[in-house]
């Protein structure tokens, strides 16, 4: 770094604040894609004055996804000490609000009422509401770990929008308000609800500066002009009388071990680049990894990742645990050495707010990151499905457990690709019946953790153990509960509640089949 440089740190927000202002995938997509929208601008202004972006690092702009926001709200860079930050800080806010502006008034359709938008308003909101704080410094003995941790605490001074008329990101996420005298059809509603964010990805792709022209993964490829709705993204081909395509993943995935990834580097600004490189590639194959299961990525940087999705992939042959396999495996092959990736996934009723589910994934993922002994934490997984019927399934596995690789197994091999869903369905039901209303011959039948035992007591209470494939069903059930027990005695796998972890022995195994018998339920009354 020559004597007239210094390192530069700039955080953009509030992105989780705003991304609970939706219940909508457009609208959440909308929100992540702005404050990415802003990061790519403020770079490119930055290279314009000779800055040398360190995070993030886009060298190849072939490998940068255009489908989902891929630019994080943490920018690092190294400057001259004279650059004027706040002159373009000013510049990058009065475009957005200008971009804006020119969403809400591109409405052309005369279906719908047009409304008149003042520009100084919209624009003086944008200056407001959002936050875009820099730091400068000299000396600096380590710069990805010193200068994210002031970005950190700069994060909590937000400014406040003096007198607020009207919140124009909500107006940007709910669309045209209509009137019960409106003759529109539900496809005219969803227009309106939709027709601002449609308009904001015009008027980007309209800025003669982006090179290139997005193509959000919420939209669908086959008709572009149209948004996937949570019921769009939820629904399973071939699965339409089935539960699980009433329920949608909402999943946040998160890199472990960072601090001693940049305690590694240092001042080594090449070993930066390199890192940040790596996370690039890493985020923009995972992009592509949802996109062809069938979900949509909201957000793809950094080593950071939130996407909706559905339970079972679009072809129904994998489900959201091989999904989130086929990303770990991903982030390995990326070569962010000595780091791993934790997972936290809300499952709930397709009715139930997206925003509300947004907090659960990241309690889950706060849940996945904690399980463990203290040198053995994080790389992990953590479920919380809420069915519409209350009944709730809590799961938290190890990433590389033997406990996870058999319930995997045993969902795959019985009910992903068992043709005779309804008997698979009865057996898992007759199992748990038995366990909870043969408590004490069940606990006994455990207690040794002795695999023919577990079996027999299954096989032996069962009103017909000859059926089809029950016997070995049953064996296969037995060596997971064993499996299970060791992993849980070595602190990484649990059966949680909302409060704390379940210390009740049974329940690890009734967990796993409650959430694996969810897969093949079909719509209406079941036994829950």
């Amino acid at each position: 770094m020559k004597d007239n440089e210094m390192y530069y740190g700039i955080t953009i927000g509030p992105i989780v604040k705003t991304l609970c202002m939706t219940s909508t995938p457009g609208g959440l997509w909308g929100a992540s894609y702005i404050f990415s929208y802003l990061a790519k601008q403020l770079i490119l202004e930055i290279k314009q004055n000779d800055g040398d972006v360190l995070i993030p690092s886009f060298e190849d702009k072939n490998n940068v996804s255009e489908e989902v926001g891929s630019y994080p709200d943490h920018i690092i860079f190294i400057a001259d000490e004279n650059l004027d930050i706040n002159r373009i800080i000013k510049k990058i806010k009065e475009e957005a609000g200008e971009l804006l502006y020119n969403a809400f008034i591109r409405v052309d359709d005369n279906k719908f009422d047009k409304r008149c938008f003042s520009r100084d308003e919209v624009k003086t909101f944008v200056n407001r509401y959002v936050n875009i704080h820099c730091i400068k410094t000299k000396k600096i003995d380590n710069i990805m770990l010193e200068i994210s941790e002031i970005l950190d605490n700069v994060e909590q001074f937000n400014s406040y929008v003096y007198e607020e008329k009207e919140n124009y990101f909500l107006t940007l996420f709910n669309g045209i308000k209509i009137k019960e005298s409106d003759q529109l059809d539900d496809k005219d509603k969803t227009d309106a609800k939709n027709i601002y964010i449609k308009n904001f990805f015009k008027t980007i792709n309209d800025d003669k500066r982006n090179n290139t022209q997005i193509k959000p993964q919420v939209l669908f490829e086959k008709n572009d002009n149209q948004i996937k709705s949570v019921d769009d993204i939820a629904r399973i081909k071939d699965k339409k009388d089935y539960k699980i395509s009433n329920y949608l993943a909402i999943v946040q995935a998160d890199g472990d071990g960072m601090t001693n990834k940049f305690n590694d580097m240092g001042n080594d600004t090449e070993k930066v680049k390199k890192f940040s490189k790596s996370c690039v590639d890493y985020t923009t194959k995972s992009a592509a990894l949802i996109k062809k299961y069938g979900g949509v990525t909201i957000y793809a940087g950094g080593d950071d990742l939130l996407f909706l999705a559905p339970i079972i992939s679009k072809d129904g042959n994998e489900n959201i645990l091989d999904l989130c396999d086929k990303i770990r495996v991903n982030f390995k092959k990326s070569k962010i050495e000595g780091a791993s990736i934790s997972f936290g996934i809300a499952i709930n009723y397709r009715k139930f707010p997206l925003y509300e589910s947004f907090d659960q994934a990241r309690e889950m993922l706060d849940k996945a990151k904690k399980l463990g002994d203290d040198n053995k934490k994080k790389d992990s997984i953590a479920i919380d499905l809420t069915k519409a019927s209350g009944l709730s399934v809590f799961l938290n596995f190890g990433n590389e457990t033997e406990t996870l690789k058999k319930f995997k197994n045993l969902i795959n091999n019985y009910y992903l690709s068992n043709k005779e869903s309804e008997k698979i369905n009865d057996s898992t039901n007759s199992v748990i019946y038995l366990m909870d209303n043969y408590r004490g011959l069940y606990n006994i039948a455990i207690k040794n953790k002795d695999k023919k035992e577990i079996s027999n007591f299954f096989t032996n209470m069962y009103s017909n153990p000859m059926q089809d494939n029950y016997q070995k069903f049953i064996e296969d059930i037995a060596d997971l509960f064993i499996q299970a027990k060791s992993d849980n005695e070595s602190n990484r796998f649990k059966s949680i509640n909302k409060n704390d972890f379940n210390k009740d022995e049974d329940t690890e195994l009734s967990s796993m089949l409650r959430f694996a018998k969810f897969l093949v339920e079909k719509g209406g009354k079941s036994n829950e």
